[in-house]
């Protein structure tokens, strides 16, 4: 059976054997709206447990406020411009001018946009219209410290925010590797947070917890962390969105920051949590394409989704494009480090610094100690290959090869064509709950 697989922006076909083929999961279709930004306005005046955004902009007062809105940066394959332009509407109606407001994008600490992914993250239209800014996580003159909250945590924040007279946090909810779900309070962390604080959030000990995983929200420390650093500057609108497999947005959230994301969380759950009916051999599984797949450093997220249904010594073939290599310089120097991640984690878990993207490795090494990691990209070197403790293949279809002759001819194969956008579990466990 030939089976479509995200890879970068076109996508590759794999060949794979009808007998060996458990089967083809994916989030369920969902059709988008019809109308999105018309459901974007209408959310804005009757929204979720919350005033409508005309009486908070109201409550403001006689003088011209500085508005922030937060979006995510490209890393995020979020239709910002779908929610910005009837959102910068109604700001207009209310009597909010366009040199009123700055869109700030929520980069953590990912590098600065290129000023062609702003484009592509707000369109044409917004572009030019009202100022836009990436967060600067390390330039001390952006932030401010606001005090301390749950594990010793220091929150630092951009300041544009803080003093900013209207906030509004926008964004995706989709799963997420170690917090759950994305969206809501991650946007403020690490979205806008400090170096200092998005470190506390990566720490080897809240990565290493046995909650911190795709799709689990209770008990999971990291979600807990990132809700804390939140309420220390909280938005006063939230409007959050789901997409389907194209990227089409399906429903519009808005309101309170936790009821609108939580609203949104059960709509992206009961797309994206799939059961399969039995535990593999093999699992073939991506990052899920643009703009997920551009470096190795994000990574982990379609790698983490195959855990649950692959057995014990399985192997996992994972197609990654990594069009813009392995990731910023401090994850490309860890790589090159260490001669294990047996050595990584050591270190990691035992020095009192945490490093700037060391949770990736860190994630890596949850799949790599259980499982046999075969990995294709067109894109790396061949040699830069050989040093990202996973076994390359020069395609797809030698990995496959690869994998039967270690499993036999009778090996029992799962695809996930976009991993890191479906929540797998083994039919007969009971799927993990989250948001109630």
């Amino acid at each position: 059976m030939k089976i479509h697989l995200a890879y970068h922006r076109d996508g590759i076909e794999l060949d794979v054997p009808d007998g060996n083929l458990i089967g083809v999961f994916e989030d369920l279709a969902q059709a988008p709206l019809a109308a999105p930004e018309d459901a974007v306005r209408a959310m804005l005046r009757r929204p979720i447990e919350s005033a409508p955004l005309a009486e908070i902009a109201a409550g403001i007062g006689p003088r011209a406020p500085r508005c922030v809105i937060v979006i995510s940066d490209i890393t995020r394959p979020c239709p910002n411009a779908q929610v910005l332009l009837p959102l910068l509407a109604e700001l207009n109606g209310y009597g909010i001018a366009d040199a009123q407001i700055t869109i700030l994008v929520a980069t953590g600490l990912h590098r600065r946009s290129t000023p062609a992914e702003w484009r592509e993250l707000v369109g044409d239209e917004v572009l030019g219209r009202v100022e836009i800014v990436d967060h600067e996580s390390a330039n001390p003159d952006t932030l401010v410290t606001l005090g301390t909250t749950l594990f010793d945590t220091t929150v630092v924040m951009a300041r544009r925010w803080v003093e900013a007279d209207l906030r509004i946090l926008t964004g995706l909810v989709e799963p997420h590797m170690m917090a759950g779900f994305s969206g809501g309070r991650k946007g403020l962390c690490p979205g806008i947070s400090g170096e200092q604080t998005v470190k506390r959030f990566h720490a080897p000990d809240m990565m290493g917890h046995i909650n911190a995983l795709p799709g689990v929200i209770d008990g999971n420390p990291v979600n807990t962390l990132s809700h804390a650093v939140a309420a220390m500057c909280p938005p006063h609108f939230l409007v959050n969105v789901t997409v389907n497999r194209d990227k089409q947005i399906t429903g519009v959230f808005a309101g309170d920051y936790r009821a609108a994301w939580q609203a949104a969380v059960r709509q992206a759950e009961a797309c994206c949590r799939v059961p399969v009916p039995e535990p593999a051999d093999i699992v073939i599984s991506t990052s899920s394409g643009y703009p997920l797949d551009l470096t190795y450093y994000q990574g982990q997220k379609g790698m983490m989704a195959a855990l649950p249904i692959l057995k014990p010594g399985g192997t996992l073939l994972y197609a990654m494009a990594c069009a813009e290599g392995i990731g910023q310089r401090e994850f490309t120097e860890q790589c090159a480090r260490y001669a294990t991640l047996d050595d990584f984690l050591r270190a990691a878990t035992t020095r009192d610094e945490v490093e700037k993207d060391q949770w990736a490795l860190q994630y890596l090494h949850k799949v790599v100690a259980r499982h046999d990691v075969l990995f294709y990209s067109s894109y790396l070197p061949w040699e830069t290959q050989q040093g990202l403790f996973v076994t390359p293949v020069r395609s797809m279809e030698d990995g496959l090869r690869t994998a039967l002759a270690k499993h036999g001819p009778d090996a029992r194969i799962t695809v996930l064509p976009k991993g890191a956008y479906v929540l797998p579990y083994l039919a007969a466990a009971v799927a993990p709950a989250t948001v109630a």
